[in-house]
């Protein structure tokens, strides 16, 4: 059979390009607002704070050095969390408190593990959060 002997009416006949179906109109976009920017940029620092603490803990040269990290970062969030600005006595009296408590063994520092962990889930947060902020949505 010729491709001349098509034996459909001549109406029924379609140029190809009208027989694909419509393209779908792009997903409805969202961009963020200024409140969710600024919870994704303190949250990317936290993250970012988190990472730089636990490499030091992990790469302190000895015990004291790993429990005045650990506490001053611990403090530093707590403070953050709480909207706490006071001074800066107050501030080093809660990172002695934190080390004299973390020594005595009445406060535990997470495990080499557990440290490494959490650092892993704040790398995968950062990607997550500059994609978010880089899309807008």
């Amino acid at each position: 059979m010729s491709a001349s002997s098509d034996v459909r009416p001549r109406e029924e006949q379609q140029p190809a390009h009208e027989q694909m179906p419509a393209a779908e109109p792009p997903p409805e976009t969202h961009s963020l607002s200024a409140d969710e920017i600024q919870r994704l940029t303190k949250q990317r620092q936290y993250d970012s704070d988190l990472i730089a603490a636990v490499d030091g803990i992990l790469n302190a040269a000895s015990a004291p050095e790993r429990v005045e990290i650990y506490c001053r970062f611990t403090v530093d969030q707590m403070e953050a969390l709480a909207g706490d600005s006071r001074n800066q006595l107050y501030h080093g009296a809660n990172i002695d408190r934190c080390k004299a408590a973390v020594l005595a063994g009445s406060q535990s520092m997470p495990d080499a593990d557990e440290l490494r962990q959490k650092a892993e889930q704040a790398k995968q947060g950062i990607v997550g959060i500059d994609a978010k902020l880089k899309s807008g949505q």
